[in-house]
């Protein structure tokens, strides 16, 4: 019995499952305070977007303790079929999905609407997490590397299609995992600057800022001056930025 309860609570992350707890809290008593009246008051009433949510979080939990007593071969072996059903389920939004808040990302099943989205983001870790514990699977290697930046992209452009940008863009974090798997660190790199740039795009004049990372790019020339090969790449990279700060508009 000892050793079955181990095998339940043994492996938990203590810390960020009290985050967790704490952080669905904080939501609820949220959504109870901006819809507080003193006709409804009560915080369980589910006439009320804090009753239903209250009644999301208990089916939440009741899933939770259901996968957590689920043996984990189940998930690595199914972990491909899943994720396949689930790319399907998101691609059939595009035909059979209904608009809410000017969306068309969610799916009728009966009396309920569901987002296809929220499921594609555990399948798609599901299966990354089973293609990189492979035999020889090394993510430094170009064709593993692949592999596993198409498993990320297919759900994200599936989801993007739906109008869903929000969404799509949380598959980017996967890459923080793949950095902890060996992924090399320019692509971090590359990514945060892709970030940067496209906010500093939105809030400051793009000729202000093209002509700010020109002056930038002058001081690595100057600094570089003896490498000439180096001195091409800075205004490749230049060039590039500057492209993409007209860009991010029409993307935005």
């Amino acid at each position: 019995m000892s050793r079955k309860n181990e095998s339940l609570t043994g492996n938990f992350d203590w810390l960020t499952l009290a985050i967790y707890f704490v952080l669905v809290l904080v939501g609820w008593l949220a959504i109870y305070s901006s819809v507080y009246s003193e006709e409804h008051s009560n915080i369980f009433d589910t006439s009320r977007n804090s009753g239903k949510q209250f009644q999301w979080m208990l089916a939440s939990f009741a899933i939770a303790f259901l996968i957590m007593i689920i043996d984990g071969k189940f998930f690595s072996t199914f972990a491909y079929p899943i994720y396949i059903i689930s790319m399907l389920f998101c691609a059939s939004v595009i035909f059979f999905g209904v608009k809410i808040k000017g969306q068309q990302n969610w799916l009728p099943l009966g009396p309920i609407q569901v987002q296809p989205s929220e499921f594609a983001k555990f399948a798609t870790s599901l299966a990354v997490a089973k293609y990189l514990s492979g035999l020889n699977v090394d993510i430094r290697k170009w064709k593993h590397k692949l592999f596993t930046l198409l498993f990320i992209a297919i759900p994200a452009a599936i989801i993007s299609i739906h109008g869903d940008a929000g969404s799509a863009i949380v598959f980017l974090s996967l890459l923080l995992a793949l950095y902890r798997e060996g992924l090399e660190s320019y692509y971090l790199i590359f990514g945060s600057t892709f970030v940067l740039l496209s906010l500093l795009a939105l809030l400051i004049d793009k000729y202000v800022l093209v002509i700010s990372l020109l002056c930038i790019a002058l001081v690595f020339i100057w600094i570089n001056w003896r490498w000439r090969k180096y001195i091409i790449y800075i205004l490749l990279i230049w060039l590039t930025a500057s492209g993409y700060i007209f860009f991010v508009d029409f993307g935005f």
